[in-house]
């Protein structure tokens, strides 16, 4: 699917000098004004809040892209819902 502003997607994208553009699992649900984050340490992505069918989100999931067949996974809510957050810091 096509991404266009204010509209929902589900497909879900990486990126890597070395190996260019890559397919990734598609995002459990569609979502919007997300925060996709990835974390290189871990091989990791990260959707962080968001909105779907017009409510607010306090979830965090996580891909882990090294793993065959790797799925979405739950990770913890956050304390409070957010949307269109721009950047988060992630720290070990």
């Amino acid at each position: 699917e096509r991404a266009r502003a204010g509209r929902p997607v589900s497909s879900c994208h990486s990126f890597s000098f070395k190996d260019g553009w890559k397919d990734e699992a598609s995002m459990p649900d569609p979502i919007i004004n997300h925060a996709l984050v990835a974390y290189p340490q871990t091989n990791s992505l990260f959707i962080i809040g968001g909105r779907y069918n017009h409510r607010d989100w306090s979830t965090v999931r996580f891909l882990r892209t090294s793993e065959k067949n790797a799925r979405w996974q739950n990770g913890a809510n956050l304390p409070e819902r957010v949307r269109e957050v721009a950047f988060y810091l992630l720290q070990k």
